[in-house]
């Protein structure tokens, strides 16, 4: 795999778990789903 697309996902990694941090915070466990996540990053829950 070239290094862009590991930085890429790296970043894509690390907002995903930032969103769940937040929503979290906020919220509690009970705010958490897969569906809310991608929501928050701006991608599909599949």
């Amino acid at each position: 795999m070239r290094e862009t697309a590991l930085r890429h996902g790296d970043r894509r990694r690390r907002s995903i778990l930032r969103a769940a941090l937040d929503v979290c915070s906020a919220e509690g466990l009970e705010g958490v789903s897969i569906g809310r996540l991608a929501r928050e990053v701006g991608l599909s829950k599949s």
